[in-house]
């Protein structure tokens, strides 16, 4: 428990390093500190707390996966609340997942994570990222971390190989006996890097198509959620999931339980509908493809755990289960419940009731991968349509690593985009694994303006599978993060957000 005990709440170390930067394009502004001040004096909700002689403002926050690319949710957190923001419900999507149960498991509710966060993720033996690769084979591994990653070191390789054999080898072997040994010893080497792949595709099916086990990761999570005092769901529960009541005479809000702890409602109108009750809770996505669905965890954890064996759980494995990127890691695999369970006063079958699927129908078992699969992006956890006029604000942040596409246009007329055949499968990809995400902001247009900024992390030209990441690198994403807190909270209107909130049907 010695993280428990220690915890840093203290913004010091991450400001001498990188307090006194000043972004490109915003010179005029001044520094980071001095724009974070100026952003102190804001309000950003109408739920509030005190805490050290300072006003705190509490928000639900959703965060978007992007493989090792989350080191800048890390920065953009670190504005947040740095300015004084505090987060009720808490949801993200692999990377985005790991920086929730984080916030979620740190400290006391209305303590700052991000410096105790800065200080495990900039520490390789708390946070080895290289160690993430775990696959026993040791060139695989290589082929990972060097050059330009597993696909293109595996293509390259093939290819020059390939081209080698065609042209000049098979000219070579006709000068001379030394050319003829040159061309047998390449044309073994050939033969046996096919044979290499060939096998590395048969032991890649055995171990349910990933590369890397993923057990240094889980086995991080373990470890530090360890730290500060997490080891079942039911532990984290206890410190995320709190219900208060609101007392109307001094429109205060009560924790119920154990918790101690006290928030205000800063309203003209107390008695409007759903204002009654507040909640904080947390969620992680991810993917059942042998069920073929969305799961939310540990909401939807009664659908492979009873709830004694449910409160037992480790949160690591629901976190893990969200970032199971496909055929880098090894799925999860969780066993499906098929016990009927009490729900709404009589007993009923969960798949049935949850996700539609009939009792016969449910595999013995669920294989879970990315829930960036489906739902990278879910903000629409979050939405309450009982809700006209909002008590908080929704806060989103999304991970742009691809550059916006520049508009070809010629005599006036946009010209048809040209598009390579890897570009084409790669937007025919993330046109349907985003489409659940983006199908809602398209009804919901309000979330897009006013609740969601994008960290542009392309402009890093940071691979979001570079496992390798050198010091500087890692500075490069948290700065990324940082800047696009500033821009969106230095642009955020909490009277106009609730004025627009209204329009939502």
């Amino acid at each position: 428990m010695e993280h428990q005990k220690n915890i840093n709440t203290s913004f010091d170390t991450i400001l001498d390093k990188y307090g006194t930067c000043i972004f490109k394009g915003n010179e005029e502004i001044g520094t980071l500190l001095k724009r974070m001040e100026e952003l102190s004096d804001k309000t950003f909700s109408d739920i509030t707390s005190a805490e050290g002689g300072k006003k705190l403002y509490w928000v639900d926050f959703v965060q978007q996966g992007g493989g090792v690319l989350g080191y800048a949710l890390v920065g953009y957190t670190f504005v947040l609340e740095y300015v004084g923001i505090r987060f009720l419900k808490l949801a993200g999507t692999s990377a985005g997942a790991i920086n929730t149960v984080f916030l979620a498991a740190i400290g006391e509710k209305n303590d700052p994570k991000s410096p105790e966060l800065y200080d495990m993720i900039f520490n390789e033996s708390r946070f080895d990222v290289k160690g993430f690769v775990d696959t026993k084979n040791i060139l695989l591994r290589q082929l990972i971390l060097r050059g330009k990653g597993l696909v293109m070191n595996f293509l390259g390789i093939s290819l020059v190989l390939l081209l080698l054999m065609l042209f000049p080898l098979p000219w070579l072997s006709h000068v001379g006996n030394e050319g003829k040994v040159v061309y047998g010893i390449f044309t073994v080497v050939f033969l046996l890097w096919t044979g290499y792949l060939i096998l590395l595709i048969r032991k890649f099916a055995t171990n349910q198509f990933g590369i890397n086990p993923g057990d240094k990761f889980e086995a991080f999570l373990e470890r530090e959620l360890a730290g500060f005092g997490i080891t079942s769901q039911e532990e984290l529960d206890d410190k995320a999931k709190l219900k208060f009541s609101l007392n109307i005479a001094d429109k205060s809000y009560t924790a119920a339980g154990k918790s101690t702890m006290r928030l205000n409602l800063e309203s003209e109108d107390v008695l409007r509908t759903g204002y009654d009750v507040l909640k904080t809770d947390y969620s992680f996505v991810t993917t059942d493809i042998y069920n073929k669905c969305k799961v939310v965890l540990p909401k939807e954890v009664n659908l492979y755990f009873g709830e004694s064996e449910a409160a037992k759980n480790n949160p690591a494995q629901y976190v893990r289960s969200s970032m199971a990127i496909p055929f880098f890691f090894k799925p999860k695999i969780f066993e499906t419940y098929t016990e009927k369970v009490e729900q709404d006063g009589s007993r009923s079958f969960l798949w049935e009731i949850w996700k539609g699927i009939d009792r016969e129908d449910v595999k013995s078992y669920g294989i879970m991968i990315d829930g960036g699969s489906l739902s990278n992006f879910p903000i629409n956890l979050f939405h309450n349509s009982e809700i006209s006029v909002p008590r908080f604000p929704i806060f989103g942040v999304r991970i742009i690593d691809e550059r916006p596409v520049e508009r070809a246009v010629r005599n006036g007329i946009e010209t048809k985009a040209n598009i390579s055949f890897g570009g084409f499968i790669g937007q025919m990809i993330d046109t349907i694994r985003n489409n659940e995400d983006n199908s809602f902001l398209a009804i919901n247009p309000f979330y897009k303006k006013y609740c969601i900024s994008e960290i542009r992390v392309y402009r890093t030209e940071i691979s979001w599978l570079n496992f390798n990441l050198t010091s500087k690198e890692k500075d490069a994403l948290f700065l990324e993060g940082v800047e696009a807190a500033l821009e969106f909270l230095e642009k955020f209107d909490w009277k106009e957000y609730k004025i627009q909130r209204q329009n939502i049907k």
